[in-house]
């Protein structure tokens, strides 16, 4: 944040976006080392930018933090104890950052998006004991298809935008009404 700070006088906004899934292990089968490893991408990664948004932030009057939590972050599914804890764990921070977060034009808000075609998504559907899990999301949702990641990008693109000026704290579904059913 530093450099950013240092080559362009300012930080305005962010998007924490990481993560990736492992599945099919049962909460009390998953050993330490398969638990860090998600807590280590989707949670840690998520925590340790925001620490560094934050300090920098106020040198620029403030900013604007979008994290991507997921729509399991709310709900749970099978085999996903560790990927719903992490991303339960953003919404928490992101809440936590958004009541405490306030120079300036400030916002903290998070992303839930469903499932999306990502390049993540099309390889955990290739594997043979996933092979009818890219309908499964399909159907799961109302529309009846997946997010595109232009679309939770859109959706990301609004919360750093003068339009979300009094958005703080928020969560954004971008699931095709997945968390409505």
């Amino acid at each position: 944040m530093a450099a950013t700070v240092e080559k362009f006088g300012r930080l305005d906004g962010t998007v924490n976006n990481a993560g990736f899934v492992q599945t099919n292990v049962l909460l009390h089968e998953l050993t330490a080392k398969q638990w860090r490893r998600i807590q280590s991408v989707d949670y840690d990664g998520v925590f340790f930018c925001m620490k560094h948004e934050i300090r920098a932030m106020p040198q620029s009057g403030g900013g604007v933090i979008v994290d991507t939590s997921s729509a399991l972050g709310r709900v749970a599914v099978p085999l996903s104890a560790n990927y719903c804890g992490s991303k339960g764990g953003v919404l928490g921070l992101t809440k936590a950052a958004a009541a405490t977060m306030v120079v300036g034009r400030s916002g903290v808000n998070a992303i839930l998006p469903g499932a999306v075609n990502t390049p993540m998504v099309q390889a955990l559907t290739s594997e043979p004991q996933f092979a009818d899990l890219l309908e499964k999301l399909r159907t799961s949702h109302p529309g009846g298809r997946i997010a595109l990641p232009q679309e939770v990008a859109r959706a990301a693109a609004w919360l750093l935008s003068e339009q979300s000026s009094f958005v703080t704290g928020a969560e954004l579904a971008v699931d095709g009404g997945f968390l409505a059913t």
